[in-house]
């Protein structure tokens, strides 16, 4: 049978051309062998045919809407953009190392699977098993049985290596069609993009265009290029910090066009309450009232302000769990699957296991990344904070019901008499004197208390299902505007970011100092892509040449600009404790808003990144320095 089925088997493979940028790929002499192979840009021209078309219906259906109201739209402006963004890498200032041994030949073993699911552990060859940590370090997990195997253990990328083998944002080119009417109403918007992240697939431009503005005409056409260089992957707010880098800038551009302030025109055509008050909030804060024309600045040094807005869904997890237990000598512990790569997920669970079992949150023990514990929500989507802590909050509290019920057997009372506050248990008729919490569970009859919770579906249920069955879509998406001050230095095309303001939303804020730590490194981040980050590639083998962090330049501690943080608290009833994430928002608006503030100190658009001081001459005309 084996031969039989193997005999069916037609296996063809053709050439490709050797692509190590977009350029080459979309040059002449790739389009055609593309079309030999059914790959790359001949399907797209193609479809391209059919983006233009959809431009020219959106607008046809835009009139026979008009006329069947009985009055003409009268499209005032159309703006139209193009936009390159470079792929850009992880360049983590302390690399995540764990070595069992130096000496050479040792194994290389991949692990910090993000996804928090249950198992023991896999197989990484005779006697070397990938398990969980239990000495310290649990979220980064551990390696057990390799003085067994006798093979030692490495477990660190050097530079190159985090460079090259972990992934990237993949590079895009866009093409942006924006009609309006005079008032800044939008008629219509079309976009094209083409995006690589070279071997692998996912390089949309996320859904900014789609979903942050009211349109009623809209077309789209987004291709992922293959290129012959080292695959992408979802990189903080996948898609939506290159869609923004577009979009917010030809909104930018319509507002000039139909001589509008950028906030009145986005005030007119987003629908957000939340943007909206955000906007007025951070305006107020930011000083936008001091915003100039562009390009009023004298003198050599150039001051703008720019603003910009985010747009990301909210993104729930209902497979998550988690498990509260109380021991018999007093110590309370959560448990969860779940990893903890910087967003402070410990931190924010001991406050809610605290709150509701009437603690310090010093006094909660929380144990995470091992995957015999109860399965932890995904690590990325900015929904780990919103996907886990309604569970523990429920296990909480269904802990708390049977502590009172063992607490009302040996104070002689009623459950519902009873109230747990200072880690102490009062009773109705004395509520001015407490009793011990420690001192209630020493006298239990069992030795611990354990309950575990999941994920509910919100109240009132999903807007949409989000992955497969196990999640979906909250009702209320986040959002996120950002403002930022620039000088820019007209002689060296040195930008310099000032200032930023940023106004965010996350649900009920859980921790505001984490939160703020959060915002403030997706905007650190956002400044590192707009004006240093770039990926050098050879062209002949595709290999980046600048793998390190001597050449792949990114924002140090001198080019930080005061950051003020604005948060939001945005209460909608839909979990047990409201909250929702920020890592993906802060991240979104930032190059934006610093394109846009660019462009306000100039007077000129600057549409590919980084933003350079060779791309600023360029833009104003100015001769580049040589070398």
């Amino acid at each position: 049978l084996a031969s039989w089925l193997v005999a069916l088997v037609s296996v063809k493979a053709w050439g490709i051309p050797f692509a190590p940028s977009v350029d080459v790929l979309l040059a002449p002499a790739a389009v055609g062998l593309a079309g030999a192979v059914g790959l790359g840009v001949a399907a797209m021209e193609t479809d391209l045919a059919g983006y233009r078309f959809g431009w020219r219906q959106a607008v046809a259906a835009l009139s026979v809407a008009a006329l069947a109201v009985g009055s003409l739209p009268v499209l005032a402006e159309v703006v139209d953009g193009r936009w390159g963004v470079p792929a850009s890498g992880y360049a983590e200032a302390a690399g995540f190392a764990r070595p069992r041994a130096a000496d050479a030949g040792y194994r290389v073993v991949w692990l910090g699977d993000p996804r928090g699911l249950p198992g023991r552990g896999w197989s990484m060859g005779p006697g070397l098993a990938l398990a969980t940590s239990r000495d310290g370090t649990p979220e980064l997990g551990d390696l057990w049985g390799p003085a067994a195997s006798g093979a030692p253990v490495r477990l660190v990328l050097d530079r190159a290596e985090e460079q090259i083998a972990t992934g990237n944002r993949p590079l895009t080119w866009q093409r942006l069609r924006l009609g309006a009417k005079r008032d800044g109403t939008l008629t219509a918007l079309s976009l094209l993009s083409y995006g690589s992240a070279g071997v692998a697939l996912g390089a949309g431009v996320g859904t900014m265009a789609q979903a942050m503005y009211a349109c009623p005409n809209f077309a789209m056409a987004q291709y992922d290029v293959l290129m012959h260089t080292s695959p992408g992957c979802a990189m903080r707010a996948p898609g939506n910090v290159q869609g923004a880098f577009a979009l917010e800038q030809l909104i930018d551009d319509l507002a000039e066009k139909l001589d509008l302030d950028p906030v009145v025109l986005r005030d007119r055509i987003d629908p957000s309450a939340v943007r909206r008050a955000e906007r007025r909030r951070g305006a107020e804060r930011f000083g936008w009232n001091r915003r100039r024309p562009p390009g009023a600045d004298t003198g050599p040094i150039k001051r703008g302000l720019g603003m910009a807005q985010s747009f990301w869904p909210g993104l729930v997890q209902s497979r998550a769990a988690c498990e509260v237990r109380l021991l018999r000598d007093g110590s309370v512990e959560v448990r969860s699957s779940v990893q903890d790569i910087g967003s402070g997920i410990r931190t924010v669970l001991a406050q809610v296991v605290a709150e509701e079992l009437g603690l310090r949150p010093e006094e909660i023990s929380v144990r995470i990344g091992d995957t015999d514990f109860p399965p932890g929500p995904f690590s990325g989507g900015s929904m780990t904070t919103g996907s886990l802590t309604p569970a523990a909050r429920k296990a909480a509290y269904r802990l708390r019901q049977r502590l009172m019920a063992e607490a009302a057997r040996v104070l002689g009372a009623a459950p519902e008499a009873l109230t747990l506050r200072d880690g102490q248990v009062f009773t109705a008729a004395a509520p001015a004197n407490g009793h011990p919490f420690r001192d209630i569970i020493r006298k239990m009859n069992r030795e611990e208390i354990s309950e575990v919770a999941h994920r509910d579906a919100d109240y009132g249920g999903f807007r949409a299902p989000f992955g497969d069955g196990g999640g979906g879509y909250a009702r209320e998406n986040l959002g996120g505007v950002q403002f930022a001050e620039v000088a820019v230095d007209s002689e060296t095309g040195v930008v310099r970011v000032r200032r930023v303001v940023a106004a965010h939303d996350c649900g009920r804020p859980m921790n505001p100092l984490q939160i703020e730590s959060q915002i403030h490194g997706g905007i650190v981040q956002g400044l590192s892509f707009a004006l240093f980050e770039n990926r050098v590639l050879d062209r002949h083998s595709g290999r980046m040449l600048n793998a390190n962090l001597e050449s792949y330049k990114i924002a140090g501690a001198y080019e930080v600009p005061e950051i003020d943080v604005l948060l939001l608290q945005n209460y909608t009833a839909s979990s047990a404790t409201d909250a929702a994430g920020v890592g993906e928002p802060a991240n979104i608006a930032t190059a934006a808003a610093i394109a846009n503030a660019v462009h306000n100190a100039i007077g000129v658009r600057v549409t590919e990144l980084p933003m350079t001081p060779a791309r600023i001459l360029a833009a104003l005309g100015k001769p580049q320095p040589r070398g």
